[in-house]
């Protein structure tokens, strides 16, 4: 049995992994899901995934520019009403030590990581 029917999600980094599969599993529960990734590919591929199982709007923004996440929650609420629950998943990483990261880099993961949610 569903039993976020009808529930607004917004999900953020669900592209792929633990975003994606979150995403998933609140549509298969009856929830009305935003994923919102930088890839249109992956999230126009997670809808066709979920069209049986419940309704996934494909929302293309980066969680670091401020007014791509404010059009992301504007597309979201016209689609889905306002959102219930809220899934700050969107991340990334460096697969190296923080001294051997140079500034730019490293304001990205800030940017992303730390204001983006």
């Amino acid at each position: 049995m569903a039993t976020l029917t009808g529930r607004a999600a917004i999900v953020t980094g669900a592209g792929r992994g633990i975003g994606r599969e979150i995403a998933r599993r609140l549509a298969e529960e009856g929830a009305r899901v935003a994923a919102v990734a930088r890839s249109r590919e992956q999230i126009e591929s997670l809808a066709r995934e979920c069209r049986a199982s419940g309704a996934v709007l494909p929302v293309t923004a980066d969680v670091s520019d401020a007014a791509a996440v404010s059009e992301a929650v504007a597309a979201a609420r016209r689609a889905h009403g306002p959102a219930e629950i809220l899934v700050n998943n969107a991340g990334v990483f460096l697969d190296r030590p923080i001294l051997d990261t140079d500034a730019g880099e490293f304001l990205r993961l800030f940017r992303t990581n730390v204001l983006g949610a």
